[in-house]
């Protein structure tokens, strides 16, 4: 498989590199410029899969009809993009540039939505100081995104989990009967927050407009490959990705299975998911997953793993899962 570069896209060697740890053992994993000069574009052909992570520059119009004819003629794409920069270190935010992560696939009726989304249902605490020690509050911004267990047109989906971690999400915006189907999306209880952005998790929440926001989307061609389109980027990230096996679940079953694989990713992540927990768990909590399984237990237990990655991450202060 392929995944892009020199656009200023995420890195497997930096953002990436706990996602490349995963998937080393399965596949052989090339790093290609789609265009070296505006008029010349890479052959991604002989790759069943291409990963785009996040470009921070345009690619050209030759690259953009490339990329096209390269999903039609039975290539696989997986797109993730930011509409929000965030910087939890100095606790800012900032809408990212939506020409660029918006444009790629644009023409075929899909885009982002400017802003941050937020759950107010459906989301992971965070811990902030207090005179006792710290208290655990909803963070809104660290959203648990639904698989869309209607979506039957996309055998893919089968083996996904019924729920990931979205930080900082953004939200996708859709064409009537352009041929997409939304694969993760929020709760009913979702906004996006596009004015005057801010991560404080104290702030009150508008309640106005919520409803289900679309996260993740795929489009099949016919006789030619799937796009898969993210408006979240850092779902792939490391240190959400190694803290969350659910993550590594999505993640590693969605390649498997654009990447023409065995079959050997979805086993390695479901075993990857159960010793994280086991490892960290009480007997008391063990009981609790073999009671109602991995995925329900993951969110009623709080993330345990995160809080040791966002440490090491010096991801501190009030963005510290717990």
């Amino acid at each position: 498989i392929a995944i892009s570069t020199g656009k200023g896209e995420r890195s497997l060697g930096s953002e990436y590199n706990a996602l490349q740890e995963l998937i080393s053992n399965d596949f052989d994993v090339d790093i290609v410029r789609l265009e070296d000069e505006p008029e010349s574009l890479t052959d991604v052909s002989k790759y069943p899969l291409l990963i785009i992570a996040n470009p921070t520059d345009h690619y050209s119009k030759t690259a953009l009809e490339g990329l096209l004819s390269y999903v039609r003629n039975g290539g696989n794409i997986i797109y993730l993009f930011d509409t929000v920069n965030v910087d939890p270190i100095n606790i800012s935010i900032e809408n990212a540039d939506l020409a660029i992560v918006s444009s790629l696939f644009e023409s075929e009726g899909i885009k982002g939505l400017p802003g941050v989304v937020y759950d107010l249902r459906a989301n992971l605490p965070v811990s902030l100081p207090a005179d006792t020690g710290s208290i655990q509050i909803p963070y809104p911004f660290f959203t648990l995104i639904q698989k869309n267990l209607q979506a039957k047109d996309m055998p893919l989906v089968n083996n996904l989990p019924e729920q990931i971690i979205s930080p900082w999400a953004g939200a996708l915006e859709i064409e009537e009967e352009s041929g997409w189907e939304v694969i993760y999306s929020t709760s009913r209880f979702a906004g996006i927050q596009k004015d005057s952005l801010n991560l404080d998790p104290r702030q009150e929440f508008s309640t106005n407009a919520l409803g289900h926001m679309p996260i993740i989307a795929a489009q099949k061609f016919d006789e030619g490959g799937t796009i898969i389109v993210s408006a979240n980027a850092k779902i792939l990230d490391t240190q959400f990705l190694t803290a969350a096996g659910e993550n590594q679940i999505f993640a590693l079953s969605l390649i498997d299975s654009l990447g023409q694989g065995k079959g050997f990713s979805e086993i390695k992540a479901k075993d990857t998911l159960l010793s994280q927990q086991f490892l960290l768990l009480s007997d008391a909590q063990k009981g609790l997953i073999k009671l109602v399984g991995p995925t329900i237990s993951f969110m009623v237990l709080g993330l345990i793993g995160a809080s040791r990655m966002w440490r090491i991450s010096q991801m501190k202060k009030i963005f510290t899962p717990t």
